[in-house]
């Protein structure tokens, strides 16, 4: 990765892969990519209902971390960002500071999306 905030990015990964056993990653939509590994009922593939969020690097001050269904987390600190029809919601980092700052927050919205996956 070629990117003067390649190290948040990494420090995002850390932190997402440590929250819970169950979170895979991939590179998908030109980005880091987090799922939901566990088991699920069956679904329509293109609902994306496994994926919690990716990483976007398109900004070079600052990285968006896109919760899919960022909606769906009931947690008004600020963090989550947007009101996109689909159910997007957007984090925005700007350093390794900036995520430990918010790493409780961020902590809680991913365990908090997980619970509520196969809804």
């Amino acid at each position: 990765m070629d990117h003067p905030l390649k190290d948040t990015a990494v420090y995002i990964r850390k932190e997402f892969i440590e929250t819970h056993p169950e979170i895979g990653e991939s590179i998908y939509w030109n980005g880091p990519t987090f799922y939901y590994t566990g088991a699920m009922p069956d679904f329509d593939h293109k609902a994306y209902k496994r994926y919690l969020a990716g990483i976007n690097c398109f900004k070079k001050d600052s990285l968006a971390l896109i919760f899919l269904k960022g909606e769906r987390a009931n947690y008004p600190n600020g963090l989550l960002q947007g009101n996109y029809t689909d159910g997007r919601r957007i984090a925005y980092f700007t350093s390794v500071e900036d995520v430990k700052n918010k790493e409780k927050s961020l902590k809680e919205i991913i365990q908090e999306l997980i619970s509520k996956i196969s809804d």
